[in-house]
Parts: C-alpha cells; sequence; structure tokens
C-alpha cells in the first residue's frame, strides 16, 4: 500500500528512482522517473523545509550516484500544518518536516 506522499508523487504503484535531491535553504527540489524512464521526469518542491537528519550508508571511498532507487516514502501530518516526510533511496535516508509539495 502506497503512503499518501507516493500516491501524490508517482501515482501509480510503479517503482521509481530519484534523480536528484537540490537543498536551497528551506526549499527542496526533488526529480523523479518511474524506474528505467529516461524521459519521463517529474520535479517536485517541497517549502519551508526543516532537516532532521541525513544517513549515508556508503563506504568512506563512496560516492552518492544518481539515480537512486526509492525504497520507500513516507508521510505523516503534523499538528502545526506541516508534514513529516522519511525519504529512503538508495543508501540514503532523509528525514524532514516541509509543507507538502507542489509540482515543479
Amino acid at each position: 500500500m502506497l503512503s499518501d506522499i507516493e500516491n501524490f508523487l508517482f501515482g501509480d504503484n510503479v517503482a521509481h528512482d530519484l534523480h536528484s535531491l537540490e537543498k536551497k535553504g528551506m526549499t527542496w527540489v526533488i526529480t523523479i522517473a518511474p524506474t528505467g524512464e529516461k524521459t519521463h521526469y517529474r520535479a517536485f518542491v517541497f517549502t519551508n523545509v526543516a532537516q532532521e537528519y541525513e544517513q549515508l550508508l556508503l563506504e568512506e571511498d563512496e560516492v552518492l550516484e544518481y539515480p537512486l532507487p526509492i525504497i520507500g516514502f513516507e508521510s505523516r501530518p503534523k499538528e502545526n500544518g506541516k508534514w513529516r516526510f522519511l525519504l529512503n533511496a538508495g543508501d540514503v535516508e532523509w528525514a524532514f518536516t516541509a509543507n507538502w509539495p507542489k509540482k515543479a
């Protein structure tokens, strides 16, 4: 069963890859596409982002390379109108709070 954010971003139950995550202050932009697709990219903007943590599960000499397979993307509403998100992609996990994203 897909989470609320997965339903919004993916629109279907197809595996997706994270092609980029750009952090610009309190705004993050993610670009995703169905796994194996080279032409159907979609970008989404998260505003008022507060990062809780970023966990890289890489060896010291490894470099993070996109695209990363999205393993899971969870969302939970908070009492202040924001959302808490947990994004697992490849060997990285991001936890953050933000407004609900908008399509870029």
